[in-house]
């Protein structure tokens, strides 16, 4: 019983560290710094002016929806990691060995 705490403590904790990195990591689209999964950078003050309206707005846009897309996922997967965490912690909380009784009669 102590082993599958043991093994269920250290997933826990696996889990727990990479709920870390992911919320903390960066998120690229292409070359362009998204930012993090729980502080992400404003796209639309990244763009670039090279004299094409047309193509300058192309190329923001599409930035900003790489970014909104590989965010999500990051969330997804950080969300994901948390709960799977929580399961395994609770799950090693809940197998604790037995309380033994006192050996003896019931006074009652």
């Amino acid at each position: 019983m102590a082993t599958r705490r043991l093994i269920l403590l250290g997933l826990t904790t696996l889990l727990g560290v990479a709920a870390f990195l992911l919320a903390t990591s960066d998120v690229h689209a292409g070359q362009t710094n998204c930012g993090s999964a729980l502080l992400p950078r404003d796209t639309k003050s990244l763009s670039l002016d090279t004299g094409d309206v047309a193509r300058d707005d192309f190329s923001v846009e599409e930035v900003a929806a790489d970014c909104g897309r590989n965010i999500l996922r990051q969330r997804y997967l950080l969300m994901l990691s948390i709960v799977a965490a929580a399961i395994s912690g609770a799950a090693a909380s809940r197998s604790l060995p037995p309380v033994e009784e006192l050996p003896g009669d019931p006074i009652v």
